[in-house]
């Protein structure tokens, strides 16, 4: 299982996810927050991104074409439901592709990937050709859901911290060495 991310520019990125014998390219436009809602929805379909809404679906644009991605999750297996269609209207489907694998070694190698597209690029060359900030934190909570002791928690702030508002905090010490860990890790 390998998912390498090729060039980043322009407001496009150009990909590929290998699982097994499937071959997956892509080439989404920033008009989709690609990279942000798939970390999204592996957060979210493992639990740990508790919200309103649902990021288990979301679409990534090819321009015209879009491609429709559905994540769910059984115990450890991931399935990846992607549905490419010749526009918005959703009229033509173009393919369908079902990928089927382990979740904490697809979250694994989508870290890598990312990693290695940052160690290429950066974070502030990330914002420069993406127009957009990289998806920092939410790669953090997923590279700390596949160690064996998960370390990046939120805390309730108080009442009086927030002046009647309430919240949560993380740690940013914890934060740091994890993305140090990240790095060292590749």
């Amino acid at each position: 299982m390998k998912i390498e991310f090729y060039t980043l520019d322009a407001g496009w990125i150009d990909g590929q996810m290998r699982v097994k014998d499937i071959h997956y390219y892509f080439n989404y436009s920033w008009i989709s927050h690609f990279l942000d809602d798939l970390l999204k929805g592996l957060l979210y379909i493992d639990g740990h991104l508790l919200d309103n809404e649902y990021f288990d679906t979301f679409t990534a644009y090819v321009e015209p074409a879009i491609d429709d991605w559905k994540l769910t999750k059984k115990g450890n297996c991931l399935q990846i439901e992607i549905q490419s269609f010749e526009d918005e209207s959703r009229k033509e489907l173009i393919e369908q592709v079902i990928v089927e694998c382990n979740y904490y070694d697809f979250v694994q190698s989508l870290i890598d990937g990312l990693v290695s597209l940052l160690k290429r690029i950066g974070l502030y060359g990330y914002y420069v050709e993406w127009n957009e900030e990289f998806p920092l934190s939410l790669l953090l909570k997923l590279y700390d859901i596949i160690q064996p002791n998960e370390r990046l928690n939120l805390q309730t702030l108080s009442l009086e911290e927030t002046q009647g508002r309430g919240g949560s905090a993380s740690d940013l010490s914890i934060e740091l060495n994890l993305l140090k860990d990240i790095i060292n890790d590749e």
